[in-house]
């Protein structure tokens, strides 16, 4: 058996995200936090964001050059983490 078949790895409940969340001191590193955990970015795609990416009326956000190099679209949350 392979060592990285046995590994589970760990993941936060909703409150312990929430938690985490709401003790980061910096409103900065909170909206990036919360935007990566509601959107289920990953931290280059969302330093790489820019204004006119997050489209508020279709509630979604445009990431361009994902990880596979191609446009995708992710779902802008209503729900506020911060």
């Amino acid at each position: 058996m392979r060592k990285f078949d046995a590994y589970l790895p760990f993941v936060p409940s909703k409150d312990e995200a929430f938690t985490f969340i709401t003790t980061l001191p910096d409103l900065k590193q909170k909206a990036m936090v919360s935007l990566m955990y509601s959107a289920g970015l990953r931290v280059g795609e969302v330093c790489h964001l820019k204004y006119s990416d997050i489209q508020r009326k279709n509630m979604r956000i445009h990431i361009s050059h994902s990880k596979n190099r191609s446009d995708r679209y992710a779902i802008l949350s209503k729900a506020r983490l911060c």
